[in-house]
């Protein structure tokens, strides 16, 4: 019987030495993939064929298609990156195996970084007559990379070990074999990468085993400084079948890259178009960064009115912080900021517990518990969950609910969606732990904002229409629906503006017809200082001035009458409408003098009488 066993292992050993020529393993069907190897050089969604835990070093949304002899698309794969679950990435393929058959399978996988220098990887992956066939082999890959940096000690800080050298290794193919021609064999992938900064050249050594596939390859990818729209890749496999040159070449755009490559020894080409697409890591960790900033301050602001606020603002700041740095383990800012407010979250646990401790001591339950929450936020200890679960039964607590949950409901009921979902904030605060709870305050939030969208919409309209009240009566609805509106506080301060524009002209009118040519003009002014070019404006200040030059002599007459009357201030004034139009007019400037010195006069000695 261990004969038999040993010759059945045997036949099947030969039977898949014979047929399977393991096309996944050798990438010969993506142009860059054999530069873009298992040692952390991917940059697109190729990684997934050598290994997955190159996923990880993609930048940006990324999608590929290749094609080779007869322009057949023989690969499309799309991978992007999931705040915290990593680089996902899914790929369909397709091409004839040696000895004539389809093969056809698609996959999925997945990658992510870890304490900033270790990459780990799994992938799934079919190989069929079908690209969707769950009928023949069904296969995993592992993947692991590591690339040494400061974080290691103060040997791999050195700048030519740091961030330069990647050791890899996946173990593929592990799962259900049919043992044909379209199956793939297990394989142990090792790969060695260093990256020579100063030559703009990566270096690559991959070694496979356990497959009968066996090959070795060494080879560079070259992107010089000067152009770095150019990419030059070589490749040497030596192989269980026969030895193989390749060459690749590369055009990158900002967005795009379009790759081809050549093998020597089999005469064959392929070509792929990859796109990118969003932001790159580093922009997103810079704006989750900014948003970070914006929510920090914030919450200082609330901590200098001694606002509970200021916890949850904290809160929501060091989780961009931690986001950024997910994005980009290197951004000092984010790191920096991140320790200062981890730094201050143990402090505001003692605070928190003693404030907790003191609203419980004066009967204030509901406040206790909220700050018992926040405590668990923070650290979760099991005499902080017994308080929280302690508190949440006490009848003061349950009534308070049930008071705010049913002024919430009867909300909902008349529309008034402002008031229920205020009503449900003052129950969260009591059950922070309730998510269903937090589900109606956003329910709520989003037919606010939707309400809120109406209503700058129809405001919209009536700032096109030049009706800046009814548009101020929609901008204040859409605010009270949706506070931070920023639209629709932009669209305020215009409207704003523009009406009080409007209102100071509509009185410039007023007071022209009334014949109060100096209030008018004051009026007409305020319209003109904030728009200097406004034209109704600048025609009734013309109307105006030009009314008082035709009354210069009236009103100077006028003016010395009242002098003489002792009437000083009417005198005054009427030598101001002199003036305005005549500013060299001797007579009134020298009335207007004396009439302003008996004025003080008189005014120093009511002063005196006074006393």
């Amino acid at each position: 019987m261990p004969r038999i066993k040993s010759v059945v292992l045997l036949s099947l050993f030969c039977v898949t030495g014979l047929f399977a020529k393991n096309e996944l393993q050798q990438s010969l069907f993506v142009p860059n993939s054999f530069a873009v190897n298992s040692s952390g050089l991917a940059a697109d969604c190729s990684a997934m064929l050598v290994n997955p835990a190159g996923l990880s070093k993609l930048d940006r949304i990324n999608f590929l298609v290749s094609s080779g002899e007869g322009l057949d698309v023989n690969f499309a794969g799309l991978a992007g990156t999931l705040p915290y679950i990593g680089t996902i990435g899914f790929s369909m393929y397709q091409f004839g195996t040696a000895a004539g058959n389809a093969k056809q399978g698609f996959m999925l996988g997945w990658g992510k970084s870890f304490l900033d220098s270790l990459a780990v990887g799994l992938s799934f992956k079919t190989a069929a007559s079908s690209v969707f066939g769950l009928g023949q082999n069904i296969l995993f890959d592992i993947g692991l990379i590591v690339n040494p940096n400061s974080s290691w000690g103060s040997f791999f800080a050195a700048s030519w070990i740091a961030n330069r050298l990647f050791v890899s290794a996946a173990f593929q193919n592990i799962g259900k074999h049919t043992l044909d021609d379209i199956d793939e064999e297990m394989n142990l992938r090792f790969g060695l990468a260093y990256n020579f900064k100063e030559i703009w050249t990566k270096l690559f050594l991959e070694k496979n085993l356990l497959s009968a596939a066996d090959f070795f390859t060494l080879g560079f990818e070259f992107t010089p400084k000067p152009l770095p729209w150019i990419t030059l890749r070589f490749a040497y496999d030596v192989n269980w079948e026969r030895d193989e040159y390749k060459i690749g070449f590369s055009f990158n755009g900002a967005d795009f890259s379009v790759d081809a490559a050549y093998a020597a020894k089999r005469n064959a080409y392929n070509v792929s178009v990859t796109g990118f697409f969003e932001s790159s890591k580093k922009d997103i960790a810079d704006d989750l960064f900014d948003q970070g900033i914006a929510l920090y301050k914030e919450a200082q602001a609330y901590d200098k009115n001694n606002d509970d606020s200021a916890y949850y603002s904290y809160k929501s700041a060091l989780d961009k912080f931690k986001l950024a740095l997910f994005y980009d383990v290197d951004h000092e800012q984010a790191d920096y900021y991140r320790n200062i407010l981890e730094d201050k979250f143990n402090s505001e646990l003692a605070k928190a517990i003693k404030k907790a401790e003191a609203a419980e001591k004066n009967k204030e339950y509901i406040k206790a518990l909220n700050y018992y929450w926040q405590a668990s936020q923070i650290e979760n200890t099991p005499e902080i969950d017994a308080s929280v679960k302690k508190l949440s039964t006490n009848s003061t607590v349950k009534q308070y609910i049930n008071d705010k949950t049913e002024l919430a409901e009867k909300s909902a009921k008349k529309g008034d969606l402002i008031a229920a979902k205020q009503y449900y904030e003052a129950v969260y605060i009591a059950k922070p732990y309730d998510k269903s709870i937090a589900g109606k305050i956003d329910d709520f939030a989003n037919q606010l904002r939707d309400k809120a969208k109406i209503n700058y919409e129809k405001a919209y309209e009536y700032y096109k229409d030049k009706n800046y009240k009814a548009c101020l009566e929609y901008l204040n609805k859409a605010l009270a629906a949706y506070p931070d509106y920023q639209d629709a506080k932009e669209l305020k301060s215009a409207a704003n503006s523009q009406y009080q524009t409007q209102e100071n002209l509509k009185n410039a009118y007023s007071l022209y017809k009334q014949g109060n040519a100096m209030g008018a003009l004051s009026a007409v002014n305020k319209v003109l200082n904030v728009n200097k070019n406004n034209a109704d404006a600048q025609e009734l200040q013309e109307k105006i001035l030009d009314s008082l030059r035709e009354n210069i002599k009236a009103n100077l007459d006028k003016g010395i009458v009242y002098y003489n009357e002792k009437k000083y201030e009417k005198a005054i004034a009427e030598f101001n409408k002199v003036l305005v139009v005549d500013k060299g007019n001797s007579v009134a400037l020298d009335y207007k003098n004396r009439a302003e010195s008996k004025l003080e006069a008189l005014k120093k000695l009511g002063d005196m009488d006074a006393q």
